[in-house]
């Protein structure tokens, strides 16, 4: 996971437009192929402070969003609202949470067994072999058709 955290100074007198130009580019940003996260945090005591924190898979994936439309509209659109230039760090990220789509097929998944595991009778093809399972109080028994 590539990891990128950007700090931004906004001249107070332009953060409402700094937040609407912003909105428009995480709504993009989001949808590239290689994002996983895209947040925009202000801080509560200096609201002319800012973060982006941008995830992507990869390096290559992070290259590529700076070369969208919507990255460069925002770079341009944003940039006389700068009290000073912003700055990216680079970060790896080591444990992250899962994303909220892969949360989501793996409760399907996890469903899905959890109902094959606990039917009484059920039988499942296994390397091309019919199998059939029972369970008799607590103890399940794989028999060969």
């Amino acid at each position: 996971m590539h990891v990128t955290l950007v700090h931004v100074h906004v001249l107070p007198e332009h953060i409402s437009d700094f937040i609407s130009a912003t909105q428009l580019n995480h709504a993009a940003s989001i949808q590239e192929a290689g994002n996983r996260r895209f947040d925009v945090l202000q801080a509560p005591d200096n609201p002319s402070q800012f973060i982006l924190y941008e995830a992507y898979v990869s390096a290559e994936d992070a290259a590529l969003h700076k070369q969208t439309a919507h990255y460069l509209t925002w770079r341009e659109t944003v940039a006389p609202w700068m009290a000073e230039p912003r700055q990216g760090v680079l970060y790896q990220a080591y444990c992250q949470r899962l994303s909220y789509e892969f949360q989501y097929v793996y409760s399907i998944a996890f469903t899905a067994y959890f109902i094959w595991r606990w039917t009484p009778q059920r039988s499942a093809e296994i390397n091309g072999q019919f199998w059939t399972t029972s369970v008799n109080r607590h103890r399940q028994t794989l028999v060969y058709q």
